[in-house]
């Protein structure tokens, strides 16, 4: 850098030019007041200023006031890139200082206002313009001195280029504010590693002031680096000059978080450093701990997906598979598959007709969506099944394609499933068609469809139907009664499933017809499903049925009624008759047979009575029955309790006189047997249901049935035909003597 020294004028004093150049800092020896008293003296020191005026370092200059040059010296000429003095004096002098050399024209009257009035050097700092147009930074002393003639004002100094040091000192203010201002933290540190000089990002980041960590040693923030691993890294560093690695810093709240730092060995002024700087990572790392667990997911996802994927290239190699795809092609593993595969390719291995799959390839790489297919694969057991194929194609970086990427859904068990259903569906088409039973199909209060039975059956075709709600064509007074309980079956809400009603054809004709309906699901919606059965004969049958069925029960009962008095006739015959003998035995007979008859003429007076004419009422019959019979059989001197344990059931009329004529003679030989010598008893007479099968049984506390006579083989007529009935009941017949007697009779109910 040089510094020039401009004199305008001449005639200077020695002494003064010597003070000048004291005052800026030059060395400048004392002349003796005696070499300057010969004219020799005087040439010589006259030479010896103009060497120093032409070869100074720094410019000299000297001009009026209203901007002329009158001298410069060499200095200034070179700074300025001028050929010589002259040249810039002329060129300058053609207009004026400001005009040819301040950059800003304006700029030079402000200085000269303050030259003016200052009585020492003025120090200003100006942009100046050179001959090729470019520019330069100057400073330059300046001062207001008397002219040539004792009476101008003249201005004369020194300016210096600092154009170079001032870039030099913007670059280093630029880089200091870079890097005070970066987001990196940035730390200078000694061979002992400790800190003398820190940035903002550090100071903010670890909590401490500049002043707090200026002077602080590494391992202070950073527990990886104890001295001795320090003293390691810095050799390290010397060899490798820089180094980038990942630490843990700690701040001053304790806080430690990772840091990834660029480390420079540096060699400033003979001293060795260690620049660094480090950038916290801590959201990165949260990051790649992110995508880590993103990628563990996704993998564990592609790993466990319920369908096949992979990714293969154009020639037939399976680049990967996950388990799903090898389970559904019966491979013990992916592993296996895959191996399997790129022993050949695909084509040869999964595809039954290997020629197939160029065509699908082709048409995935054309396109830049998903291709689907339907695509059968043979399996590792020679069997083959149905994927639903995804497919698109992949672009490397040079946009060119040569893989693609595919998920395979097994859907073998769904086609088959749509095949099923679409036969099912056909028959039901077909069935619904042909069917003589009127079908129809309602959602929400339309209908959907119509067999042609329907058309028949109401007279009205299908496209009518459609348009109509499905109680539009029921008789009034049903209407209500099909509307609500159709659109309650959609609801879910229970409702009978089968009814009658009565609707009008379209041509009024009325006709009751049997409803059975239900309800499905059709497109995601409940859907109501009626079938239609004309029973319009079937009424008008049962009416018919009904009138001749009461005409035949009045007559039923009416025959009853007579056959109950034909045999009160004969039982009062017999009671006459056996009035006549004298001969007990032979009266005891003929009241027996009335006995009997008038248990049968009883069953005939209560089917008479009964709602149901074909049977009877099982508990009031027997009632009736033991009544009028121990009414017969009671005798003043006896003191006999008749009890009754029978239960409400009806017996048909087949079975009730069978077992009113059991009762009769089991209690006749019961009252005539089991009490003598006038003893007090009890008689029990049972009858009850189990399962399928009756139990009539009549026991006494009398004397007990004598044990040397067999029941079976008795030659009463009593006995006899108390076998014969049960017979008759294709029943059993039991004795027990153990506590009086009794007989028990099982017989199918």
């Amino acid at each position: 850098m040089k510094t020039v020294l401009v004199l305008e004028g001449s005639g200077h004093d020695p002494h003064v030019l010597q003070q000048i150049l004291r005052d800026h800092g030059y060395a400048a020896s004392e002349m003796r007041e005696s070499d300057w008293k010969t004219e020799e003296a005087l040439q010589n020191s006259e030479q010896r200023y103009k060497s120093i005026y032409d070869n100074a370092p720094v410019g000299i200059f000297r001009s009026t006031l209203e901007g002329k040059l009158l001298s410069v010296n060499p200095a200034v000429a070179r700074m300025l890139k001028y050929a010589s003095p002259r040249e810039l004096v002329e060129m300058v002098n053609q207009t004026s200082i400001a005009e040819a050399l301040y950059v800003d024209p304006c700029h030079r009257r402000e200085i000269l206002d303050r030259v003016l009035t200052h009585r020492d050097w003025l120090i200003c700092e100006e942009r100046f313009r050179c001959k090729d147009g470019s520019f330069i930074d100057g400073i330059f002393h300046i001062r207001a001195v008397p002219g040539a003639d004792g009476v101008s004002v003249e201005l004369e100094g020194f300016v210096e280029d600092i154009s170079e040091r001032k870039h030099k000192d913007e670059t280093l203010r630029f880089t200091q504010f870079a890097i005070d201002k970066t987001i990196d933290q940035a730390f200078w540190m000694t061979e002992d590693a400790r800190f003398f000089y820190v940035n903002d990002a550090a100071c903010q980041t670890l909590g401490y002031s500049r002043e707090e960590l200026v002077g602080m040693s590494v391992p202070e923030i950073d527990p990886t680096f104890p001295e001795e691993v320090f003293s390691r890294f810095w050799q390290q560093l010397k060899e490798k000059r820089a180094m980038t690695f990942e630490a843990r810093h700690r701040s001053k709240d304790g806080r430690t978080y990772p840091v990834e730092i660029r480390a420079n060995y540096v060699v400033f002024d003979g001293k060795e450093y260690n620049c660094a700087f480090a950038t916290d990572i801590s959201e990165r790392k949260a990051a790649e701990e992110a995508l880590r667990e993103s990628e563990h997911k996704y993998r564990s996802i592609i790993e466990h997906a319920p369908f096949g994927i992979t990714r293969s290239t154009k020639d037939g190699k399976l680049l990967s598979v996950n388990p799903a795809l090898a389970s559904i092609l019966k491979y013990d593993s992916a592993q296996e598959l895959k191996e399997t595969i790129n022993l050949s390719n695909i084509q040869d291995v999964l595809f039954p007709k290997p020629s197939e799959r160029a065509p699908l390839v082709e048409e995935i790489l054309a396109g830049d969506t998903w291709y689907v297919f339907n695509n059968p694969l043979r399996c590792k057991d020679g069997s083959v099944v149905t994927c639903r194929v995804h497919s698109r194609r992949i672009l490397d970086e040079d946009g060119r394609t040569s893989e693609f990427e595919s998920y395979q859904e097994n859907i073998t068990d769904q086609l088959m499933a749509e095949q099923a259903l679409r036969e099912s569906e056909e028959k039901f088409r077909v069935l619904a068609e042909t069917s003589p039973t009127a079908i129809c199909i309602y959602q929400g209060e339309s209908i959907t469809y119509a067999n042609p039975a329907t058309e028949r059956l109401f007279g009205y075709s299908v496209d009518e139907l459609c348009r109509m709600k499905f109680w539009d064509w029921a008789q009034e007074d049903f209407k209500d009664l099909i509307r609500t309980r159709g659109l309650a079956r959609l609801a879910g809400e229970p409702v009978p499933g089968q009814y009658e009603a009565r609707y009008v054809t379209k041509s009024g004709e009325e006709r009751c017809v049997l409803v059975s309906a239900g309800v499905m699901e059709s497109k995601g919606q409940p859907t109501g499903v009626a079938c239609f059965l004309d029973i319009s004969e079937r009424k008008r049958a049962e009416e018919q049925l009904k009138t001749s069925l009461g005409e035949k029960e009045v007559l039923l009962r009416e025959i009853h009624h007579r056959v109950k008095n034909n045999l009160q006739v004969v039982s009062s015959l017999l009671y006459l008759q056996a009035q006549k003998f004298s001969d007990p035995v032979l009266q005891a007979c003929f009241l027996e047979s009335q006995n009997r008859i008038c248990s049968m003429a009883l069953a005939h007076e209560q089917l008479y009575q009964s709602k149901n004419l074909s049977e009877v009422s099982v508990k009031a019959y027997v009632a009736s029955l033991v009544e009028q019979l121990c009414q017969i059989f009671h005798c003043s001197d006896q003191e006999i309790a008749c009890c009754l344990e029978i239960e409400d059931i009806e017996l048909h009329i087949e079975k009730i006189i069978p077992c009113g004529l059991l009762i009769t003679e089991l209690l006749s030989n019961a009252y005539k047997h089991a009490f003598v010598d006038d003893r007090i008893g009890k008689i029990t007479i049972s009858i009850k249901g189990c399962d399928s099968e009756m139990e009539l049984s009549v026991a006494d506390d009398g004397i007990g049935f004598p044990a040397d006579i067999d029941y079976r083989q008795a030659s009463t007529l009593g006995l006899q035909l108390v076998t014969a009935l049960v017979d008759q009941l294709n029943g059993t017949l039991e004795l027990d003597r153990s506590c009086g007697t009794l007989f028990r009779v099982r017989f199918p109910g």
